[in-house]
């Protein structure tokens, strides 16, 4: 009985953290906006970034997302974990980089890759990105435990 008990709450432990992580950082500005107010959904609905409307938003990880329609809203509200920028919408090739520095985006700057959005800081990173994207993304997973700790 005892090891049924300890296992569940091992794999609980592992799953739980992936499914929300509330102890990670979002890249939001002064006024709690995530994602400089883009709609996250529009990245994969619209293949281009689509700023988000004050009467469209969800709180989120301790984040306000905005979207450019209530369809987009309420597709994010059932999986937000399916539309939300990896690395809490900082800078993939920033956070491959692992030096410590979370870097703003430029909505312009995504690729999805996988059916995940990634957000880059600048034309110049998407292209590092697009060199070798596998790479990139396992070092960025490999550093985001670490820099993304919320503080």
């Amino acid at each position: 009985m005892f090891q049924v008990i300890t296992v569940a709450v091992i794999v609980s432990a592992l799953v739980l953290p992936a499914i929300a992580d509330p102890g990670k950082r979002i890249n939001k500005d002064e006024n709690n906006l995530a994602i400089l107010g883009y709609d996250t959904v529009a990245y994969f609905t619209q293949s281009r970034p689509v700023k988000g409307s004050d009467k469209f938003k969800h709180v989120w990880q301790d984040a306000i997302w905005q979207f450019s329609k209530a369809e987009h809203r309420d597709k994010f509200i059932e999986n937000p974990e399916q539309y939300a920028p990896r690395y809490g919408g900082f800078c993939v090739m920033a956070m491959a980089r692992g030096k410590g520095k979370l870097y703003k985006v430029e909505p312009e700057e995504f690729r999805i890759v996988d059916g995940k959005l990634f957000l880059n800081y600048s034309r110049k990173y998407s292209e590092q990105f697009d060199q070798d994207p596998a790479a990139a993304i396992a070092k960025a997973d490999a550093n985001w435990p670490r820099l993304g700790k919320a503080q």
